[in-house]
């Protein structure tokens, strides 16, 4: 018969799967920790945004929509006549919204130049400055002035849209997508030509 060995586990040993229990449940009833897990974990399952065929029905965009940058310069919709924009609705709060950003920021980084984009949030701008201060985002954000165009449906958040020159929606996600995929790229790069 052998003898059992009585030597003390080290605590962190015995009680490994209670402690990784204490900080998951901690992780996801705190908000902003909840947030970022959420988006750690959806990050690597999204998909592209739907591209839309030339045949489909394609509706004219509606450029009658005001906007405040977070200096307080007014912008109008309409200076985009005649370019590709993309128009993306979002919110610091928003999980989703959080796990696409940094997809959003590099393709902004790739053709901001050559592309309008609008990131449109309701929320405070000392907010939205603190946000973009801490991830160290430098895009355009805009808060809105007048009413949204039903013609962006932004009944949920995220919504993206990726507009051509003449008006006609070429892309669209309404949740969650990665706006940095090769097929948007070159979407964009037929755009541009």
């Amino acid at each position: 018969m052998k003898k059992q060995d009585k030597t003390p586990q080290p605590f962190l040993k015995k009680h490994w799967s209670n402690i990784l229990f204490v900080v998951l449940l901690i992780v996801l009833l705190v908000p902003k920790t909840r947030a970022y897990f959420q988006a750690w974990v959806v990050l690597p399952i999204i998909g592209s945004p739907e591209i839309l065929e030339e045949t489909e029905n394609q509706k004219l965009a509606d450029y009658n929509l005001i906007l405040n940058d977070l200096n307080d310069h007014r912008v109008n919709l309409s200076q985009s006549k005649g370019k590709p924009m993309l128009i993306n609705f979002w919110a610091t709060w928003c999980s989703p919204c959080i796990a696409e950003m940094p997809g959003l920021v590099e393709l902004h980084k790739e053709f901001g130049d050559k592309v309008d984009f609008y990131f449109i949030s309701n929320e405070e701008k000392a907010l939205l400055q603190k946000f973009l201060k801490l991830k160290t985002y430098d895009i355009p954000v805009y808060n809105p002035v007048s009413k949204i165009p039903s013609y962006y449906n932004t009944n949920a958040i995220p919504s993206t849209y990726l507009i051509d020159g003449d008006g006609n929606m070429i892309a669209k996600a309404e949740g969650m997508a990665n706006w940095d995929s090769d097929k948007v790229k070159e979407t964009i790069r037929k755009l541009l030509n």
